[in-house]
């Protein structure tokens, strides 16, 4: 609970591209990240070994905000090794009768070429649904786990 802020804040490190008034950048790759994680995970395993799962849980957060990213707009993913960016539209609808229940599923993905072209202005929500419930449901498990273990300690 003490670094959350810090994992939250490292979570919205991909969107740093916006100040380049580029978004969806280099910073959405998850090669980059790969390219990154590999040689400082190596290095903190040999100097500092104590700091790795912090360091395992940090680069867990970034990669966690480029994955749902990819539900939102075209996202860079494989970037440099194609210069493609990929969307992934899932929309799970439900049928429910006296007597059936019909589950409807339809999966698009979209392949673009990458823009790392400036844009005069960048559009785009700045609270989503999605995020409303991520937090939701990340705060009541925080609530939840602060109140069990104060509960468990004064039964003790």
């Amino acid at each position: 609970m003490r670094y959350a802020l810090l994992y939250a804040l490292i979570g919205l490190l991909p969107d740093v591209d916006v100040m380049l008034r580029i978004h969806r950048w280099v910073t959405h790759s998850l090669m980059v990240v790969a390219l990154m994680a590999v040689p400082i995970v190596a290095i903190s395993k040999y100097l500092r070994r104590d700091l790795l799962k912090y360091l395992v849980l940090g680069l867990t957060a970034y990669t966690l905000h480029i994955v749902l990213d990819v539900f939102t707009a075209p996202t860079p993913l494989a970037w440099p090794m194609t210069g493609y960016a990929y969307m992934v539209i899932l929309d799970v609808n439900g049928l429910l009768s006296a007597d059936m229940l019909k589950i409807i599923t339809n999966l698009t993905i979209t392949i673009e070429p990458t823009d790392f072209t400036p844009r005069t202005a960048i559009e785009g929500p700045i609270i989503t649904a999605t995020g409303v419930v991520l937090v939701l449901t990340t705060a009541t498990i925080s609530i939840t786990e602060r109140v069990v273990g104060r509960y468990k300690r004064v039964r003790s």
